[in-house]
């Protein structure tokens, strides 16, 4: 990570000063409940944790939490920490701020994947998610919430911030599955599949019979877009299938 970010974080460096932070990074979709994790910072707070909050990331136009967020910062009074919403941020100062965070806050309800807290681990920062979907089935980590309630994802980030190592165990855990799960056994695991399904045998029902019709409907599929973005696969299946 760089030493120091981009000039796009000059003020938040400066307001930041020598205060820890905790980092919600994401744009502001209702699925990534910012405005629960400003609740739960709150309730951190209230546990005796002084720590700043640093929500990075766009407010979109629909879908979303930027009432919720404003609601909830407007009434903030706890002098223990203080919030700072910036907006988009360069490649460099979302990996300095996810490096010099004392923990990350991601509690997000809907994922294809979820990559926020295997960067965070990455560079040795730990993370409070829930236990659900893809980042439960794929990091392992059966330590964090499993209710999605402000207690329990209070309880876990306050934990992450008041023993080492218990934020030590979980950045291990997820360095675990990242070292698991490398690009080139996901290739490979790709290819067993491709070859599984070129052995198949062919079910003759979905072939396209020679008529006028039969021809009009394969025409309009070839032409679709989905066939022209699946060019490279066929030529993948083409490639095994003459090997």
């Amino acid at each position: 990570a760089p030493d120091q970010p981009d000039s796009d974080l000059n003020d938040l460096v400066k307001n930041l000063g020598d205060k820890r932070f905790v980092l919600v990074l994401g744009n502001d979709f209702q699925h990534k409940n910012r405005d629960f994790a400003i609740a739960v910072w709150q309730q951190v707070l209230q546990a005796g944790e002084a720590c700043e909050l640093v929500l990075a990331g766009l407010h979109v136009k629909s879908s979303s939490s930027k009432q919720g967020e404003e609601e909830l910062l407007a009434k903030h009074v706890d002098l223990r920490g203080s919030a700072h919403t910036i907006g988009h941020v360069t490649p460099a100062s979302r990996e300095w701020l996810l490096a010099n965070a004392h923990a990350v806050l991601y509690p997000s309800s809907a994922e294809g994947f979820g990559f926020v807290p295997y960067e965070a681990a990455a560079l040795g920062t730990p993370t409070t998610f829930a236990s659900f979907g893809p980042l439960k089935e794929v990091s392992g980590v059966n330590t964090t919430p499993k209710l999605w309630t402000i207690d329990a994802f209070a309880k876990d980030l306050t934990a992450l911030l008041s023993d080492p190592q218990a934020a030590d165990l979980r950045i291990a855990h997820l360095q675990a599955a990242i070292a698991q799960h490398t690009w080139d056994g996901f290739a490979r695991t790709l290819i067993d599949f491709f070859q599984h399904v070129i052995a198949m045998p062919t079910v003759f029902t979905s072939t396209v019979a020679g008529t006028a019709a039969a021809d009009s409907a394969l025409a309009s599929i070839m032409s679709s877009k989905a066939y022209r973005a699946t060019e490279k696969l066929r030529k993948v299946k083409n490639k095994f299938s003459k090997g």
